[in-house]
This record gives C-alpha cells, structure tokens and sequence, in this order.
C-alpha cells in the first residue's frame, strides 16, 4: 500500500465525516427555523364537488376546526394565533366563540376586503399532538342562492399562517 492510498483513505474518512456533520447542521438549522403550519377545517357541512353546501336564509352555527399539524422535522407551536374570519358581504354575522370551552367570544363585525364581512378571533394557542380547537361563528345565510366565499387569514406575531379558502353553495 503506497502512501497516495492512505492520503486517499484518509481524505475520504474527512470527507465523509465533513458530510455528516454539515448535514447535522443543516438539520437543525431547518428544524429552528421552520414556521408552524395550521390546517382550518369547515365541520358538520356537506361537502359536495368542491362546495360546501348550506340552506338559504338559516341562521346557524358554522364549526371551525383548527390544528397544528407540524412538519416531518419539526412541529413548532402557534402561539397566540389571530384570525381574521372573511364572509361575503350578503351573509349576516353575528358572533364567534373560541377558547379550549368556547368561553370566549368576539362579536365586532367589520368592513374588510371586497366589501365582505368579518371578525377577529385572537390569543389561540396551537400545540402540535394536541386534539384540535374549535372556533364557532353564529352566522345567517343568503336569502339568494349561489356559490359564495368564505376564507381566513391567519397570522402568528409576525409570522403568517396562510389564508384558508372555503367555498360555501347556497341552495
């Protein structure tokens, strides 16, 4: 064995350990770094070709449930969580509730974007393994039937959590 092979081996050993411990770096650089990733479901709605379908001119109780489903590498928390809950202006609203019991509640309906209607929900805290919470908007359909929206925009401090898009038919 000539001494090119031992510096070969030698070389290869240093590469190979360079690589593990680089990739252990970029791990946890990607593991404290990564944003919470929150999933909002519309619950007890049919859903049918792509529409969730409501009855005109109802006034119910529209469920919301939301998660802190996480990444593969890491499951970072939501912490105190803001939603700003949009519906077409011909909706009524009236209130939501929120909260691990739903003990509490927002009621300040406002003027947003595209003339829709809606209310801020705050303070959320999203655990990743955690069973989902819920958030309840009292709302009154549509008196004309047609395809409407409905989304939320939810933001964490200064990080943003995606906007959510439900399509709501009335029938």
């Amino acid at each position: 064995m000539g001494s090119n092979s031992l510096i070969d081996i030698l070389s290869l050993s240093l590469n190979f350990v360079s690589f593990i411990v680089l990739s252990f770096i970029a791990f946890l650089t990607l593991k404290f770094t990564s944003k919470p990733k929150l999933k909002i479901k519309m619950e007890n709605v049919e859903k049918i070709c792509g529409a969730f379908w409501l009855l005109s001119e109802k006034k119910i109780e529209q469920r919301f449930s939301l998660i802190n489903v996480g990444h593969i590498y890491a499951s970072p928390a939501i912490i105190n969580a803001k939603l700003y809950i949009n519906y077409d202006s011909e909706f009524e609203m009236f209130n939501a509730k929120f909260g691990s019991s739903l003990e509490l509640e927002s009621s300040k309906v406002r003027r947003g974007k595209n003339n829709c209607k809606y209310i801020t929900v705050s303070g959320m805290n999203l655990y990743h393994s955690e069973p989902a919470e819920q958030v309840v908007i009292e709302i009154k359909t549509p008196v004309k039937p047609g395809v409407y929206k409905c989304w939320i925009s939810a933001k964490m401090n200064e990080t943003d959590l995606g906007v959510h898009k439900f399509k709501i038919k009335i029938l």
